[in-house]
């Protein structure tokens, strides 16, 4: 996938010697390259403001990006060809490579032939399932500076908690920013507030802490919202 970003001031889904000379030359990749999210016209917007959608279309099919996600290509990719910005030999082959993997993949093949066939739709957001990707999300996480050892929190020593700013009790912030409507709605997605909220409910805190022996008080401070990025 190419970036957003330029490289040495060439944008990286216009960038010939990343996709090619580098990605496909140097270290053998043999699949297709695909843009960042809208990454085609955001090199108009960003990187190229005085160009304009078919010479970024054309530049970005001529340097390897085989694939945009968003719909640059099916918008401006008839008007690259006749301006004589990509040849044709050139987009057969980002067309190629685009359509190999799918073949592997059996899409074209008969639906009852493939090993997905018995796979029901139970089986998407199940518990188990859950559980996996709560595992996975836990031990993907880096903690990359801890003054004093703060961190883990010793909850049953604490007698206040507070939790500040407006992503805190996001759930869409808790999800990032590509996802689909959880299985069940959003009921089960829980958020930072939350989760320490329960954490703290949960623990068995000296007298001295809560007379009802509960956890630290968590406390929560919304502060501004965010107007921009």
């Amino acid at each position: 996938m190419c970036a957003y970003v330029a490289v040495n001031g060439t944008p990286a889904c216009m960038n010939a010697h990343l996709m090619d000379d580098i990605l496909r030359e140097q270290l053998g990749h043999e699949g297709f390259v695909m843009s960042d999210g809208d990454a085609v016209i955001l090199n108009l917007k960003g990187h190229l403001p005085t160009s304009d959608l078919p010479t970024v279309v054309g530049k970005g099919i001529a340097a390897g990006c085989d694939m945009n996600s968003g719909s640059s290509y099916r918008d401006a990719g008839i008007e690259a060809m006749n301006r004589g910005l990509v040849n044709a030999s050139r987009l057969a082959q980002a067309a190629s490579r685009s359509m190999f993997p799918r073949f592997r993949l059996g899409e074209f093949d008969p639906p009852s032939s493939l090993p997905t066939a018995n796979i029901t739709l139970d089986a998407i957001g199940n518990k188990e399932h859950i559980a996996l990707a709560r595992e996975a999300a836990r031990r993907s996480a880096v903690l990359l500076k801890n003054d004093g050892n703060v961190l883990p929190l010793s909850l049953e020593s604490m007698k206040r908690l507070i939790v500040a700013g407006p992503l805190a009790d996001d759930q869409q912030a808790t999800l990032g920013s590509y996802y689909t409507e959880p299985v069940g709605g959003f009921n089960g997605v829980s958020t930072v507030l939350k989760a320490l909220q329960g954490e703290a409910a949960a623990t068995a805190a000296p007298s001295s802490v809560s007379a009802e022996g509960g956890g630290p008080v968590v406390t929560y401070y919304k502060a501004g919202g965010i107007t921009g990025t």
